[in-house]
């Protein structure tokens, strides 16, 4: 008897520790919508507290505020918060899994942060365009009347007389 159970025990383990533990139940948000719901409830936290925290009108009124933004973006994502919260402790049970997440949102930020602090390359901008005159800005030729001007010294111009 004991010799025909250890064929089947061995099977059991063998299939027990070959199962894919990345699997999600059916039940739970998938890891690409939680990243993203995730990612967007960030967002809405990062907005409150760089903006509406520091309105003393709406610092009563932050957290309802902030309850109303995170129902807007569970609408936005067609799921409920009741899911988000259920799928949240299945992620938090399966630390491998909600590892994954957090990378994958983390590496969001950095790429986003990365494209909105990029710095053009040196010859990407099309030149400049030349003036029409070389020099715009030209000395008057004769004297603007009521304004009495003298003879300034060499290579200087006309000046403005000034008078003692």
């Amino acid at each position: 008897m004991s010799r025909a159970l250890l064929p089947v025990t061995f099977f059991c383990l063998f299939f027990l520790c070959c199962t894919n533990k990345d699997k999600v139940p059916a039940n739970i948000l998938p890891k690409d919508k939680m990243q993203a719901l995730i990612w967007d409830l960030v967002q809405v936290d990062a907005y409150n507290k760089q903006y509406l925290s520091k309105d003393s009108i709406k610092k009563k009124e932050l957290s309802l505020e902030t309850m109303e933004w995170y129902d807007e973006v569970f609408r936005f994502h067609h799921t409920s918060r009741a899911e988000f919260d259920k799928s949240y402790r299945f992620y938090l049970s399966n630390p491998a899994l909600l590892k994954q997440i957090l990378d994958s949102a983390t590496v969001m930020a950095n790429r986003r942060q990365n494209e909105a602090l990029k710095v053009p390359p040196a010859g990407s901008h099309p030149p400049l365009p030349k003036p029409a005159t070389p020099n715009p800005i030209k000395k008057p030729s004769t004297p603007i009347p009521g304004i009495p001007f003298r003879k300034g010294p060499p290579g200087r111009g006309t000046l403005p007389a000034v008078r003692n």
